[in-house]
């Protein structure tokens, strides 16, 4: 086997490995959906997770008492602003596992995983096939 078609073996796989990441997300994203909970919660501060980027802490009231949590997800400038009321999903069973209900904070990971995934596995098929027509 040339290097090629080995090279486009390899990024055929990962890009496999991320579209089937992408589908397991995707999965989680809507078990969520479809058995948490929503609240309302409000944003009560910001906390910096790097040198440029915050993630909010969100409290809310839930059938156990109430719940603060900070969001896996930060930006820059930052998505919220402190006072701001959000949509909150929350496990029934533990409500401390809490996330804010929005596009990005649900679906950031799915789509890069399925973009990358998909480019990975274009460009490792298309190596591939050149790999096994250079071969001939």
């Amino acid at each position: 086997m040339n290097e090629l078609l080995i090279l486009g073996m390899v990024f055929f796989l990962i890009g496999i490995a991320s579209l089937g990441g992408a589908v397991v997300a995707l999965v989680r994203a809507n078990q969520r959906r479809s058995s948490w909970l929503t609240a309302q919660g409000t944003v009560v501060k910001m906390v910096q997770t790097t040198r440029t980027m915050q993630a909010p802490v969100v409290a809310f009231t839930s059938p156990r008492g109430p719940v603060q949590f900070q969001s896996d997800v930060s930006s820059s400038p930052p998505a919220w602003q402190v006072g701001e009321p959000v949509k909150v999903l929350f496990d029934p069973n533990d409500p401390s596992q809490a996330v804010i209900d929005s596009f990005w904070v649900r679906w950031l990971v799915p789509l890069l995983l399925g973009f990358f995934g998909g480019v990975f596995a274009f460009i490792g098929f298309v190596m591939a096939v050149f790999g096994l027509l250079s071969n001939q």
